[in-house]
């Protein structure tokens, strides 16, 4: 079975505390994938003015040049408003079927998610959730 994680956050801007988290995850999860996922509006930081979305994403470009084991994927940005996580774990069930996924985010990542859900379990079935407070 395929092991993928999936980072979502602002990454306004990326910074080593990102990429110390992807590497903990990739080392400790034994992903295969792990992929950086932007927002295009954080659903808990409403106000919070972002850079373009073209300079986030060159900065993570720049941040995971030679990680040939992470990917970034701009989903988020091109789908626009706010981004929630439960949109993106529906998403990569579609791409990736049959995968195990970890997701990590922030601290109201879990809460979001629970709520979200299309039924009991739907979530567990297919991720773990890893929330950094």
């Amino acid at each position: 079975m395929q092991r993928i994680g999936l980072l979502g956050g602002s990454f306004n801007p990326v910074h080593l505390g990102h990429l110390l988290v992807a590497q903990a995850a990739r080392e400790e999860l034994q992903l295969s994938r792990l992929f950086f996922i932007p927002a295009a509006q954080s659903p808990f930081k409403p106000g919070l003015p972002l850079a373009p979305a073209e300079q986030r994403l060159r900065l993570l470009r720049l941040a995971l040049a030679g990680q040939t084991d992470c990917e970034i994927d701009d989903l988020e940005i091109k789908r626009g408003g706010v981004s929630y996580t439960i949109d993106t774990l529906r998403d990569y069930v579609r791409r990736f079927p049959g995968a195990r996924s970890s997701a990590a985010g922030t601290g109201g990542l879990a809460a979001a998610c629970a709520v979200s859900g299309p039924g009991p379990g739907w979530i567990s079935s297919w991720c773990f959730l890893i929330t950094n407070p």
